[in-house]
């Protein structure tokens, strides 16, 4: 068993009570999202702010986000986090005719400006802003093809079964890859949707 230790602040990392702690530590986001007008969803320490919008009311949507997000941020600093907007991308999406015509209006985080991205990363999946998977399964392909040439160089020293293991595993990785891209092109086709700043809130 473990030692006793008693902590006057923080809790330690792999904790049972560390995953509800958090919960109950970041709930206040739902509520002044929700009090902005602004959508959010949250899965552990990552979090999208997202709003969706007609093309003329772009202007409108990146004010309310910008204010959201200014409250986000002195939220955060009441309670003694920091946002970071390194981490932090926003994109627009749409069809690809919306998208060209009314281009993709930047985000201020204080004092920095984070220009639209044309894909960014959500719970693990490159997302574009005409929301296919093309560039997700090019990412995903590469990573495939890199593990197989390192499985080259190491093969020597493999048995037969323990190679054979290895290659199904990453074929069945970028097969899964390609599934989720073939024939499925999803576009808005009446609306723009503004979308999503993700700000880490550890």
């Amino acid at each position: 068993m473990s030692d006793v230790m008693h902590l006057l602040c923080s809790v330690l990392q792999g904790s049972v009570l560390g995953p509800l702690l958090f919960m109950l530590y970041t709930a206040e986001l739902e509520d002044i999202a929700a009090e902005m007008g602004i959508n959010i969803h949250m899965y552990a320490d990552d979090t999208q702010l997202y709003i969706h919008c007609k093309p003329s009311d772009t202007v409108d949507a990146v004010a309310k986000l910008e204010r959201c997000i200014g409250v986000v941020d002195n939220w955060m600093a009441a309670s003694r986090l920091k946002m970071n907007s390194d981490k932090s991308e926003v994109i627009w999406v749409g069809s690809r005719r919306t998208v060209s015509t009314h281009g993709c209006p930047a985000i201020r985080i204080g004092n920095d400006t984070i220009c639209a991205t044309n894909k960014a990363r959500l719970l693990g999946v490159l997302i574009s802003t005409v929301l296919t998977f093309d560039q997700h399964v090019t990412s995903v392909s590469g990573q495939c093809f890199y593990q197989l040439r390192q499985l080259r160089s190491v093969s020597q020293s493999l048995d037969r079964e323990s190679i054979t293991t290895l290659i199904r595993l990453s074929r069945a990785a970028w097969t899964t890859a390609a599934v989720c891209s073939s024939g499925h092109h999803v576009q808005s086709q009446t609306s723009f949707s503004a979308s999503s700043m993700q700000l880490p809130v550890l």
